[in-house]
């Protein structure tokens, strides 16, 4: 059995979008113990941190590539979550400036 070292742990993310359940059956050891490793090494983790960014990466870009699509779910879903400040949103925001202000001034009216 090989011993576990960091590049070999580094390499183990690869292709596994930094899931961690993943890497650990490639290095035939339990998530628990590739957990211990993360902790223990800062090489390690950041490995994992950059493997779950390439992932969103990927994740953005297919996202991207439906809206350009006009696909509708995407476009919907692209302006709830980024057309926030131009009115696509489902939820009201209440700002607790505003609030507190308009509280005080119905105070002073009364």
């Amino acid at each position: 059995m090989t011993k576990l070292n960091e590049s070999i742990i580094i390499k183990a993310f690869k292709g596994t979008g930094g899931v961690v359940s993943d890497a650990a059956r490639k290095l035939k050891i339990t998530r628990k113990a590739l957990y211990v490793h993360i902790a223990k090494n800062p090489k390690v983790k950041e490995a994992l941190e950059e493997s779950r960014e390439e992932m969103l990466d990927t994740a953005e870009g297919a996202l991207f590539t439906k809206v350009k699509e006009n696909e509708i779910r995407a476009v919907t879903f692209y302006l709830k979550h980024q057309g926030k400040d131009r009115g696509y949103s489902e939820h009201q925001r209440i700002d607790a400036n505003i609030t507190g202000e308009i509280a005080v001034k119905r105070l002073l009216d009364d």
